[in-house]
């Protein structure tokens, strides 16, 4: 006689079918509600309220540690494109500035230290990231002719 195996093979569903029958149990049926409590509970305090929209969402992360990681990250990405970046002097640079001020007046973000840098790359790009830091690549520049369109790719960022 060969070797048996304790266990019997279910099929997939047959294990489903038993999952579902456990919250039969009512111990299962406490743990169930308090795990959906619990979760419910930590949605409920981190919503918040959307400025100008009013509507509510959901903040997994507080605003002290996405200001942080805002400016961490763009030091790195000033680290990597260091040969890349071009001097706030630039006629580029100013324009980006300028505009960039602007929206940043009306933004009401007062507690962030905006920073604009453009960076010679050919892809039309730009990006922000938290705290305001805004980066925008001379390929944007290129296809942006006027500072309105240049405007609605920055306050789309």
């Amino acid at each position: 006689m060969g070797y048996r195996h304790f266990r019997t093979h279910r099929s997939r569903t047959q294990r489903l079918v038993d999952f579902v029958y456990s919250f039969r149990k009512p111990r299962n049926q406490i743990l169930l509600g308090v795990t959906a409590a619990g979760c419910y509970s930590y949605y409920r305090a981190h919503l918040e309220n959307v400025p100008y929209t009013n509507r509510r969402r959901m903040i997994d992360m507080r605003r002290e540690d996405e200001l942080k990681l805002g400016e961490s990250q763009f030091s790195q990405l000033k680290n990597q494109f260091r040969g890349h970046v071009l001097s706030q002097a630039s006629p580029p640079s100013r324009r980006v500035e300028r505009i960039g001020r602007r929206i940043a007046r009306v933004s009401e973000q007062d507690d962030y230290d905006w920073e604009f840098v453009v960076f010679e790359r050919a892809e039309p790009n730009a990006f922000c990231l938290p705290g305001g830091k805004i980066g925008v690549f001379t390929g944007m520049l290129d296809l942006a002719d006027t500072d309105d369109e240049l405007a609605a790719v920055l306050a789309h960022e």
